[in-house]
């Protein structure tokens, strides 16, 4: 397209740009007829007088064109005075020729035209992609240059620090963005900045005073041959992480403190068993002992003494059982459970054991787990829901191991709620509960109001074959 108001030089101009092989779409006289057409068709190229007829010059007119349609231009001008050549490079011109044109340099300007514009089309292209995987990655980038000036903001970048990308642009780093030291909180100059080679954690104030934890990222130098252009800040907002470390740091304080809570229960469990069971046996003893060494003794004492002592055999093997089941190191697993359920059978409660094959290959751990899991639910069972029966299954799958401990007895409608969330006075289930994921395994609880309850306990085989 050919703008230019002199008609004699418009039509030169035409014949000359024909015989190098270009077609000429229009030829115009303004600026207001250059940009009326443009609505209808865009050229490769537009030739533009500087001195137009009209309201806009030239330069006024391809300011225009630049904001709307991005087509290059070559300007022609009789004047080359520095004010206008001044004017006419704020609008980044693709060339500039002096009339009368010369039909070699205008040759060489719409060839260079052509190719410059066609290569800044691409590094376009090239730029739009790149910045749409920067805003896709997820993460915050901010681009500086070797003076800390910014120089780019991703999407992420601007929602974390609530700067938009063109306020940000051209400021100091340090007035964008405000870094914390997660230990000592001391806030960070540029320098420290320069020096964060691996990946650390910071608190970060935004523009609107928010605090915002940021990390698993790292300042990096940008480098061109051998010399440093810039650097490039790139972190993740890790507030959901920190909330979730917080989170697991206090489910493992209480699971702690459960723990430590169940033992002094168990110690006092066995201290009182102690005292109120061995001991009173072994004080009778003693009793008994000092009465025959003064005075006459027949068979009948000799016997109920044997009788004493036996007992407090089978009561100190039962509580060294509950502290350590030794027994668990030389028997299966289905062994040990089943000599357990023969000491808690009674005649108000009947104790059914079935094992099916269940794997004698397990870890010692396993085995334990296990067992305190049968052991405490059948406690649990006996104590607090006066079952009839109480049944007891060893299962061994392809892929898992199942513990099923059953019982007739009252019930609960709020004893499978404690599989999500621990209650206070259930500390046992809760111990069960961690012994099945301490094994990789999970627990599940069935029970109703007088339909009684199953407890159901299952251990993947893989992670432990």
């Amino acid at each position: 397209m050919i703008v230019e108001d002199a008609a004699i030089v418009s039509a030169h101009i035409k014949r000359v740009v024909e015989h190098l092989g270009y077609t000429v779409l229009a030829r115009l006289t303004s600026g207001e007829s250059a940009l009326e057409y443009l609505q209808q068709t865009q050229p490769d190229i537009i030739l533009m007088d500087i001195m137009l007829e009209g309201q806009l010059d030239g330069i006024n007119t391809v300011e225009l064109i630049n904001q709307h349609y991005g087509i290059p231009v070559i300007y022609l001008t009789a004047f080359s005075n520095a004010n206008t050549i001044q004017r006419a490079k704020l609008t980044n011109p693709y060339g500039y020729l002096v009339k009368p044109l010369n039909e070699r340099d205008l040759e060489i300007s719409l060839e260079i035209a052509l190719h410059k514009h066609k290569i800044e089309q691409k590094l376009r292209e090239n730029e739009y992609m790149l910045q749409s995987i920067i805003n896709a990655i997820g993460e915050a980038i901010i681009t500086t240059d070797n003076d800390w000036k910014v120089s780019h903001f991703n999407d992420e970048a601007a929602s974390i620090t609530g700067w938009q990308k063109e306020s940000a642009a051209g400021k100091i780093l340090s007035d964008v963005v405000h870094l914390q030291d997660f230990n000592s909180m001391k806030l960070l100059s540029l320098n420290e900045l320069s020096q964060i080679t691996a990946p650390s954690r910071f608190l970060l104030t935004n523009r609107h005073g928010k605090k915002v934890w940021i990390g698993e990222g790292s300042v990096y130098p940008v480098q061109q041959e051998n010399s440093a252009i810039g650097k490039v800040l790139v972190f993740k907002d890790i507030s959901h992480k920190i909330k979730e470390e917080e989170a697991e740091d206090m489910r493992k304080k209480q699971r702690l403190s459960h723990l430590i809570e169940g033992q002094e229960q168990e110690r006092k469990r066995i201290a009182k068993e102690l005292h109120d069971g061995l001991l009173q046996k072994l004080n009778v003893i003693k009793m008994n002992v000092d009465f025959m060494l003064t005075s006459k003794h027949g068979k009948s004492d000799i016997l109920t003494l044997k009788n004493m002592l036996e007992e407090s055999v089978v009561e100190t093997r039962r509580i060294s059982e509950n502290l350590t089941p030794l027994r668990l190191e030389t028997l299966d697993l289905p062994l040990c459970i089943q000599s357990l359920c023969n000491e808690y059978q009674t005649g108000a409660v009947d104790l059914i054991f079935q094992e099916t094959d269940f794997p004698d290959n397990l870890g010692q751990h396993i085995k334990v787990n296990l067992y305190r899991i049968c052991q405490e639910a059948i406690s649990n069972a006996i104590r607090h829901a006066a079952p009839k029966n109480i049944y007891v299954q060893l299962l061994g799958m392809d892929d898992f191991v199942r513990l099923i401990i059953e019982d007739d007895g009252s019930g609960s409608e709020i004893i499978p709620d404690l599989t999500k969330k621990a209650r206070d006075g259930h500390n046992g289930i809760q111990n069960m509960i961690e012994r099945s994921e301490i094994m990789g395994g999970k627990l599940y609880i069935d029970s109703a109001e007088q339909q009684g309850t199953c407890i159901t306990i299952e251990i993947p085989l893989v992670r432990h074959a």
